[in-house]
């Protein structure tokens, strides 16, 4: 906890120190019945980090971005299962189309997706987020037929695993689900130039995740940027990782700063929200739940 507190400045931490135990509680009581998936921990580490990104977003709604946050993590874990990758679009679908379903995962995304609406209004963005979804799905059916059986060596090369990466490791839909939240009425420019910030953003986390997890990609003979070579052939060096993350995370932050409207607070957020998520990565591992 205190490894992830140091990223917040130290005037806020008391109170998203506060913020974030109450979340905490809420988000333990609404995984209790896949506790032994998620853990504790991991629910501590989520209700940090939402009231980290956007501290004056009232507690119901850093709870609908904590329990998104924690469903991307159960989801992650269940895509690892064979034959799951094609259920779980089903249960996507379901969830997001308000058929009859059954399952934790199917009914929490329905209540989440339920709740977004609710408090972030059934327009634009609330499309282009079931939409992120929807493709974070397709991509990470794509990525998984690469890594099955390791047919990724000499197949899969860095930019196909980051274009992949970007678009299945969910940061897009939470980047959306938290401008739905933070802005009211989103104008379309603003909708358009965040949604084009993100896939930069989600670039630059992809490859943050991969040298937080190559030591576990390496044991699980999974498709990590360090085990890759580019597109020339040249093999993949952690400091071409770390200036890809950071040429990423740049473009991102310079598409952000076009926006001259009345949304500033949504800009921040959704500028803080990937400096929270890159510093995150040194200090912990959102699909173990370290702190």
């Amino acid at each position: 906890m205190d490894g992830l507190l140091s990223l917040v400045p130290a005037d806020e931490r008391p109170l998203v120190r506060a913020r974030a135990r109450r979340l905490a509680i809420r988000a333990e009581s609404w995984s209790a019945p896949v506790a032994g998936e998620l853990g504790t921990s991991i629910c501590a580490t989520m209700a940090l980090v939402v009231p980290a990104i956007a501290p004056r977003l009232d507690d119901d709604r850093a709870f609908v971005l904590v329990r998104y946050g924690l469903w991307t993590v159960l989801l992650d874990d269940r895509l690892n299962v064979a034959e799951a990758p094609r259920q779980l679009a089903r249960t996507v679908r379901d969830a997001l189309t308000a058929l009859p379903a059954a399952g934790f995962l199917t009914l929490a995304l329905a209540d989440i997706w339920s709740d977004l609406r609710r408090l972030g209004g059934d327009g634009a963005v609330s499309r282009r987020f079931a939409a992120a979804l929807r493709d974070a799905l397709r991509a990470e059916v794509e990525h998984l037929d690469y890594a099955r059986d390791g047919y990724w060596r000499g197949h899969l090369m860095l930019e196909r695993h980051v274009s992949l990466g970007a678009r299945h490791v969910n940061y897009r839909s939470f980047g959306l689900a938290l401008l739905m939240l933070v802005a009211d009425q989103v104008p379309a420019e603003l909708l358009d130039l965040v949604d084009a910030a993100l896939v930069p953003g989600a670039a630059a986390v992809r490859l943050a995740n991969d040298l937080r997890s190559r030591e576990r990609d390496r044991d699980e003979d999974r498709p990590n940027a360090l085990a890759l070579r580019t597109r020339h052939g040249a093999p993949v060096t952690e400091a071409d990782v770390r200036r890809r993350i950071e040429a990423y995370a740049g473009h991102h932050d310079r598409l952000l700063g076009r926006y001259r409207g009345p949304h500033g607070e949504a800009v921040r957020a959704v500028r803080d929200s990937l400096r929270l998520a890159l510093g995150l990565y040194q200090v912990t591992d959102l699909t173990r739940g370290e702190a």
